[in-house]
């Protein structure tokens, strides 16, 4: 009897390992892709095996284990992770940019000769940015020392009085001034004290 037991549970671990055995779920949502949920354990229908994943269900004519639906260039439509664009194939590590299209990810796959243009573009945009906002300044900034230097007025030495630190050559130029005697010297006001 203990030999019959002991067959038996060899055949069941046997029969597990071949079909593989589903994650616990409880309802069919938790399951993956065309797997529904049977007795808490996510299983397959009839002509799909259960992936590695226990929870998505593949179609074993797809000669790409990661695959689980493929079309018959044996090109995969559906992966358990990422479908590469460009080639089809199951990729468990998307290296460029993935997108959902239905209910599958779909990698786009970024070249290594061009991945790093859009960045040397910004760089160089960044840096002709700043180089040109320097110029600019640059070329204000001298016109409007030029500006000052013009419209400054000659000052007729005979004319004024000056004292010897005022004087650095004998061409002086003065700047307009406004006089403001709002803040001159006043008297002092009286303050008696009663």
């Amino acid at each position: 009897m203990v030999s019959v037991v002991r067959c038996g549970l060899v055949i069941l671990l046997y029969i597990q390992a071949v079909t593989g055995t589903g994650i616990k779920c409880v309802s069919t949502p938790d399951c993956g892709w065309r797997a529904q949920c049977v007795g808490n354990v996510c299983s397959c229908d009839a002509g799909l095996d259960l992936h590695t994943n226990g929870r998505d269900c593949r179609n074993s004519t797809c000669s790409d284990s990661e695959c689980l639906q493929c079309d018959a260039e044996q090109a995969c439509t559906r992966c358990a992770s990422f479908v590469a664009k460009s080639t089809g194939e199951c990729l468990q590590k998307c290296e460029g940019s993935a997108e959902m299209q239905g209910d599958n990810f779909v990698c786009t796959e970024s070249n290594d000769d061009n991945g790093n243009d859009d960045e040397e573009i910004l760089i160089i945009a960044i840096v002709g940015g700043v180089a040109a906002g320097a110029v600019l300044c640059i070329i204000v900034i001298i016109i409007v020392c030029i500006y000052i230097r013009r419209t400054r007025r000659n000052i007729n030495l005979q004319s004024k009085s000056y004292t010897g630190r005022q004087m650095d050559s004998g061409n002086v130029k003065k700047f307009s001034v406004y006089d403001n005697n709002a803040f001159g010297k006043q008297r002092p006001h009286v303050v008696r004290y009663l």
